[in-house]
């Protein structure tokens, strides 16, 4: 008997998954186990494997296509099986299902029309039949021109008034379209909502790091298999214990503070379709070489699109590298629902005046900080209180390699 393969419900939240690659193809053989293709949705990536041995009679979903959980995307047949009548109703549903989605794009969009109509505008859009094919040649719906014009004739005019208004949005022939994959569009969404209701603001410093980064190397040296993000993490996190409104959420409705008892600290990792921010737990309490063991793993995880939900929550503060690419320094935009962010630029070999009377000049290795914070809650002088106190640790450095707090 032929089996659908349908799109899996990852986590708790997912509604629709990206279908990002094809591991196989109609007509290949598989077994139970075997990797079919690969799925995003908006907090990870992940295999989906066979439930069923037969062969691939049938691929449905299509690479970049985002499709609901428990959506068909594949038919598993046994060799020589009839699997058409499956089929047939397999895409009588998905036509019945497009044009109910229609259905109800169309009503949205009528109601919308009648909200913004006045009795002066109540009377039906007139479109001559020349203008009806006009706007099918160029691919405008009549429901669209009209909730931008409101219901009057529609002439050649309204027309050219609307592909200009468009016109950066479409694409020619020699363009490329591609969709946002889920993950990045979850990105977007909160990056947008972010700016929105955030007041954003940031101070940048400049950290000494000669001095932690000839420790970081002696340690390294030894067999230490430590990482300068993870140098950065802890910094981040001994620095929270003091400034606890930078590890604090505004509850804006309620109009209060929350400050968070545990310090979990995310870090951005760049993935090939978007952008993860893993979370290293109770990063305070941990040693460097704990960090550094624990972010590699998330990274490879992030990288292989390994990721779990389990891993990418719970973060109350994010710190944000773009060095490794040598930009200098950026303004990162907070990781809302958190109060700030830190952002970490190059390493830079700089002259600086040293000594008692500043009179000498020694080649310093140079990093620029930033952290940008929500000002409704986050004042200047204590956001650059907190900044002050990760250059410190960071220059000083004993602290870092000290092992357990």
């Amino acid at each position: 008997m032929a089996d659908i393969v349908k799109m899996p419900k990852m986590n708790l939240s997912m509604e629709a998954g990206m279908l990002a690659r094809w591991s196989v193809s109609e007509g290949d053989h598989v077994n139970k186990g075997d990797e079919l293709c690969c799925v995003e949705n908006e907090k990870e990536a992940g295999d989906v494997e066979s439930l069923y041995s037969g062969v691939v009679a049938k691929i449905i979903a299509h690479e970049g296509g985002t499709y609901k959980i428990y959506a068909p995307l594949c038919i598993i047949a046994q060799p020589g099986e009839d699997f058409a009548p499956l089929l047939a109703e397999i895409e009588a549903k998905i036509e019945e299902e497009r044009a109910a989605e229609e259905a109800k794009k169309a009503a949205v969009r009528k109601n919308r029309q009648s909200s913004e109509q006045t009795p002066e505008t109540m009377q039906k859009t007139v479109v001559m039949p020349k203008i009806r094919k006009m706007l099918k040649d160029k691919g405008i719906a009549l429901e669209d021109i009209s909730a931008e014009y409101g219901n009057i004739k529609i002439t050649e005019k309204e027309i050219a008034a609307y592909e200009k208004k468009y016109a950066a949005f479409r694409p020619n022939d020699n363009d490329e379209v591609e969709p946002l994959s889920p993950m990045m569009l979850a990105v977007s969404r909160n990056m947008k909502l972010s700016c929105d209701v955030t007041a954003r603001l940031t101070n940048f410093m400049e950290v000494d790091m000669t001095d932690a980064l000839e420790k970081f190397s002696v340690h390294k040296a030894a067999g230490e298999n430590l990482s300068v993000t993870a140098m950065l993490i802890k910094a981040s996190a001994l620095a929270l214990r003091e400034h606890r409104i930078c590890n604090a959420v505004y509850d804006e409705p309620k109009t209060r503070v929350i400050y968070r008892g545990d310090i979990n600290v995310g870090c951005a990792v760049d993935v090939k379709n978007g952008l993860v921010v893993p979370v290293v737990r109770h990063a305070d309490k941990k040693s460097l070489a704990e960090i550094s063991e624990e972010f590699r793993a998330l990274s490879k995880s992030a990288q292989d699109g390994a990721l779990t939900s389990e891993d990418m929550t719970g973060g109350t503060f994010t710190v944000t590298s773009i060095g490794m690419l040598d930009a200098t320094f950026f303004t990162p935009i907070i990781n809302y629902p958190q109060t700030a962010i830190l952002g970490v630029g190059a390493v830079q070999t700089l002259p600086r005046y040293m000594g008692e009377d500043y009179s000498r000049v020694h080649p310093r290795k140079i990093m620029t900080i930033g952290v940008t914070y929500d000002h409704r809650v986050v004042n200047g002088a204590p956001a650059a209180r907190f900044l002050q106190t990760v250059r410190n640790i960071l220059q000083e450095c004993g602290e870092l390699f000290r092992g357990k707090a």
